[in-house]
């Protein structure tokens, strides 16, 4: 395959993931950012969205630890890193933060 056809089938793999595997995704966005980065986050770091980020080195999806924390994955300097935490008022459900009535 000549180099041009390798790279967009790649791209178009990866957004066929993204569609796949989430399913609260702007589409458009997505395909935006993989044009123009090397790392898509598709919840833009929204803590009360589940949400994957991808890089040149994996996928990584959101989740909640074993404590109860939020393991909130995004993008900085085009590659995916973590926050973690749970000093928020609310409770951690697969992966999204949701805050509890006052």
């Amino acid at each position: 395959m000549a180099p041009n056809t390798v790279v967009i089938f790649l791209v178009l793999l990866v957004l066929a993931f993204i569609f796949v595997a989430t399913s609260n995704t702007n589409i458009n966005t997505a395909a935006t950012q993989m044009l123009t980065s090397n790392c898509i986050d598709t919840d833009n770091q929204n803590y009360e969205e589940k949400g994957t980020c991808i890089d040149s080195i994996g996928t990584y999806a959101d989740h909640c630890d074993r404590d109860g924390s939020i393991r909130e994955y995004y993008c900085q300097a085009q590659k995916c890193t973590e926050i973690s935490f749970k000093d928020l008022p609310g409770v951690c459900v697969d992966g999204v933060w949701t805050y509890l009535p006052s």
